[in-house]
């Protein structure tokens, strides 16, 4: 039995839920100033756009997720400290009110959840320490920088 609120959910549009205040990214910002630029602005993708105005692509958390996993290592890690929002996080609370942030990819999507698994598949990132240490692995902390 269909619910109402199920029939209105059906009747959605993606125009319903897009969001009409564009993020854009110039085409010539580099990538590991893209993902960034996602994180913060906790976005999984914007349009790309030539100097003129014009829609050149479409750049996603997905497309830094695919160089990572084609990399032998993008980054050098430091001690700075990095935000832990993402698309791919989601926060849990336990009954004692103790947080644990998760990755929420698909186990072998994620190339960070792929170096933090323990050996029989378990996911182990887990706590926010944890979390950014594993964050520090996608990003290339160079001086000089923009981070």
């Amino acid at each position: 039995m269909t619910t109402a609120k199920t029939q209105q959910l059906h009747s959605l549009t993606a125009a319903n839920l897009m969001s009409r205040d564009l993020l854009l990214l110039p085409q010539d910002t580099s990538l590991q100033d893209a993902a960034r630029w996602l994180i913060r602005n906790q976005v999984g993708g914007a349009p790309v756009i030539h100097a003129s105005g014009k829609c050149v692509g479409v750049f996603s958390a997905f497309d830094v997720l695919k160089i990572a996993e084609h990399s032998n290592g993008l980054t050098k890690t430091d001690h700075r400290e990095v935000p832990i929002t993402c698309s791919f996080q989601a926060k849990h609370h336990d009954s004692h009110g103790v947080e644990t942030t998760t990755c929420i990819l698909p186990p072998g999507v994620c190339p960070i959840q792929q170096m933090q698994m323990d050996r029989d598949g378990k996911d182990i990132i887990q706590g926010e320490r944890a979390l950014r240490d594993a964050c520090r692995l996608c990003f290339d902390t160079r001086p000089g920088s923009r981070f």
